[in-house]
């Protein structure tokens, strides 16, 4: 290395004042966001996702586990639990109450049936009156409302009414002395099982005719058992009569 003088090295020359600026503090505020400088002031995003939407966490809604209870003791808890409430459950099951909601009565009662259809026969699951040759072992075995939807069927004067549920063959007749309708009665036909081994009632079926000449109008209903292997008609009937 040349030297001058007394040997001595040459000393580099002084700094520019740009330079100094470098190691001067980053600005901060309104200042920094008006240098639009390098990649500093560009937002970051995760890939694949739309601009400003950040990561979705899944919240567990499971309730939290109850800590030092295991597993199996939870399990006999419930189970204890179960046993507890089978009788409960078992007579509850037994209950089958039927029902017809008041909008149906309410359109029942509205519309002209007798310009519609001259013949009126009313379905139902459930009996609209107590069988005589059966014993109703479960509670509601009927409608809890039978009174309002006979006073419906009357008022509309329905010439008859069919229904299930108990699987015993029964005929009938209801009167309201003093309705509204006058003196119109209802009739009743209680379908049996046609074919079942777990009832004990004799297995049949009702039939019913309907039988015009002319404007006027009969209906009659024949019942049938089975004895065997063999259908045979029973003893009871309905009619003919004369629908109004």
């Amino acid at each position: 290395m040349k030297t001058r003088g007394r040997g001595r090295p040459r000393a580099p020359p002084p700094l520019r004042r740009g330079l100094r600026r470098l190691s001067a503090p980053a600005p901060r505020g309104a200042a920094a966001l008006a240098r639009p400088r390098g990649r500093h002031l560009r937002e970051r995003r995760p890939r694949g996702r739309p601009p400003g939407l950040g990561r979705v966490r899944r919240r567990d809604r499971r309730a939290p586990r109850r800590p030092g209870r295991p597993l199996a003791a939870e399990a006999r808890a419930k189970g204890e639990a179960g046993e507890a409430l089978a009788p409960e459950l078992r007579r509850l099951g037994r209950l089958d109450p039927g029902l017809v909601h008041s909008a149906d009565l309410h359109r029942l009662r509205a519309r002209r049936w007798e310009l519609e259809a001259p013949i009126r026969i009313a379905v139902l699951h459930h009996p609209v009156s107590p069988l005589p040759t059966i014993t109703d072992v479960a509670p509601y075995a009927g409608l809890i409302n039978a009174g309002a939807v006979k006073d419906a069927l009357f008022d509309r004067r329905f010439a008859l009414v069919l229904h299930g549920h108990q699987h015993a063959q029964w005929l009938g007749e209801e009167r309201w002395p003093g309705h509204a309708a006058g003196d119109h009665t209802l009739r009743i036909a209680a379908a049996p099982s046609l074919g079942s081994r777990e009832v004990a009632e004799q297995h049949g079926y009702n039939e019913v005719l309907i039988l015009r000449e002319g404007d006027r109008h009969e209906v009659e209903v024949r019942t049938y058992t089975r004895s065997g292997d063999t259908w045979s008609r029973g003893p009871a009937s309905l009619g003919p009569f004369a629908v109004e």
